[in-house]
């Protein structure tokens, strides 16, 4: 999250100084600009672009990276919606785009959830036999009870648990 706040940060610092770095070479770079066009074009624009950076600056970041980017990317087409024409589609797909996110963050959720319960399912299981287990007294229970605990802590030991 800390990435997407440095990003925000500067995103008005770099708008500024790529219009203010553009308009100074168009005017002292050998083009044929005349400072007046430059001056009114400047006018025109940095009004625009301070209003995008202002909306991606102002925009809430949920702490979810995905959808923190595509948040800030919808505020900023919102923002230059008056003076884009692609604004709409763009819009649109980053609409979908969020959409589908989301569906796949569900879907994983859920996958999550699915294998939390089979694991919770299993080890029910494993705790019930190995109580039947110690009810047992037999040689082989005992030895059962011994291999399976020396196999959980070598499970343990590879998964870095």
């Amino acid at each position: 999250m800390n990435t997407i706040k440095n990003i925000k940060e500067t995103i008005m610092k770099k708008y500024l100084f790529s219009i203010v770095f553009i308009f100074t070479v168009l005017s002292t770079g050998g083009c044929n600009v005349v400072p007046e066009k430059v001056q009114k074009e400047a006018n025109r624009v940095i009004p625009q672009v301070q209003g995008i950076a202002s909306a991606v600056a102002e925009q809430q970041l949920s702490g979810n990276e995905p959808a923190d980017w595509i948040a800030l990317i919808q505020a900023g087409n919102a923002a230059s919606a008056p003076f884009t024409p692609y604004a709409v589609p763009v819009g649109a797909g980053l609409t979908a785009l969020a959409s589908i996110l989301g569906f796949l963050a569900k879907k994983k959720n859920d996958e999550a959830k699915k294998f939390g319960a089979k694991y919770q399912s299993h080890k029910q299981g494993v705790e019930l036999s190995m109580k039947e287990l110690l009810l047992d007294n037999s040689q082989q229970a005992t030895w059962i009870d011994k291999v399976i605990y020396e196999n959980i802590g070598l499970a343990r030991q590879r998964n870095g648990v």
